[in-house]
């Protein structure tokens, strides 16, 4: 039985059970709205989402729903990372032939190309003594095994664009060849990002940003934990 009155019930107890028998009391269960979420309190609506007690971005979110939104925004922020350092890398990619920094080097170097070719049969030219000369070889048999000694076997784009033997090739073909902008144009590794890192990691962070947005904005339409909405993805 139900008694909306304690003293009405304690009565009815006392009247109805023996002396020596026992009384069962049962007390009934009542929403609590409050729950300690990342060692705060928090406070929740009838509805079960959070309301206040958490940061803003929470507000909105049910309860049962905050693990899942979390874990996938940790996989969205980890995605970003990802993208950053692979935007750097292909920034400043590496080569592992010399022949394929030269192909590339030619090939952004039109000027320098039909300057090689039209001087391949030129033995010891003496244009290169200021090059021999920084190299501290006697000599030079042509201009494409000069251009081979300026750049390293192997080594990072960006290194070898900043090559003081390449500079020192250039200084000492600047007669013969009519370089576009009066110098070398350093080759970027094929699939390098078009913009330069700093700008790129801002791009990432943006848009992470935005689809971390987008996740908290549909977790607090939505109950996710129920319905098993799809969550959106990293966007690079």
């Amino acid at each position: 039985m139900t008694y909306p009155n304690l003293r009405a019930a304690l009565a009815a107890a006392r009247r109805l059970a023996n002396r020596s028998g026992r009384r069962i009391v049962v007390r009934p269960l009542y929403w609590n709205p409050w729950r300690t979420l990342h060692g705060a309190r928090t406070f929740l609506g009838d509805d079960g989402r959070i309301v206040h007690g958490l940061a803003p971005k929470f507000h909105g979110v049910h309860v049962r729903d905050l693990g899942r939104v979390e874990r996938r925004e940790r996989r969205i922020s980890r995605e970003a990372q990802r993208a950053i350092a692979s935007s750097a890398r292909a920034r400043g990619g590496s080569y592992r032939r010399k022949r394929d920094y030269l192909e590339s080097l030619l090939g952004v170097n039109p000027a320098l190309r039909e300057f090689l070719e039209a001087t391949a049969k030129d033995r010891h030219p003496h244009n290169l003594d200021s090059f021999t000369a920084y190299l501290e070889r006697p000599r030079v048999a042509s201009w494409y095994q000069a251009l081979g000694l300026a750049v390293p076997g192997k080594g990072r784009f960006a290194d070898v664009g900043r090559s003081p033997k390449l500079r020192a090739f250039a200084q000492a073909a600047e007669g013969a060849i009519d370089w576009p902008g009066g110098r070398i144009v350093a080759p970027i590794p094929e699939g390098a990002a078009a913009l330069d890192p700093q700008t790129a990691r801002h791009e990432i962070l943006d848009q992470k940003d935005r689809a971390v947005a987008d996740l908290y904005e549909l977790a607090r339409r939505e109950r996710l934990a129920r319905r098993r909405v799809p969550l959106p993805e990293a966007p690079f």
